[in-house]
């Protein structure tokens, strides 16, 4: 009798899940799959888009990009802003992405440099 009750709690439990969080879930592990398949492409993009308003934007310290972007948005900003060749920012503000975590983990061994602050020139005196 307890093996039925628990079998039919755990069915009812992966019933809502699924109804509830599966569609959500499955269309953003599918959004991150297929960004990390068509990286290059989706970074060309968002370059051609920059392009359009100004193709001196983000292309070098002179001319930084301010950015604001949500959930995987951030994370490609972040990869943008971290690439060999990085697009320029002068901000990045980031809600609901997954990009600060990478100041932790570093999957790409590394790249990002430890966060130090506000940078001498924008300090106040004490």
């Amino acid at each position: 009798m307890a093996g039925a009750a628990v079998e039919a709690v755990a069915g009812r439990l992966n019933h809502l899940l699924r109804s509830r969080l599966g569609s959500a879930t499955t269309r953003f592990l599918g959004d991150v799959l297929v960004y990390q398949r068509h990286r290059a492409k989706i970074h060309a993009r968002v370059r051609e888009a920059i392009d359009a308003v100004d193709p001196a934007l983000g292309r070098g310290p002179d001319r930084p990009v301010r950015v604001v972007a949500h959930s995987l948005g951030g994370v490609v900003a972040v990869n943008m802003a971290t690439a060999s060749a990085p697009l320029w920012t002068s901000s990045l503000l980031t809600f609901g992405s997954q990009a600060a975590f990478f100041h932790v983990g570093d999957p790409r061994g590394g790249q990002l440099a430890p966060y130090a602050g506000v940078r001498e020139s924008r300090r106040r005196p004490h």
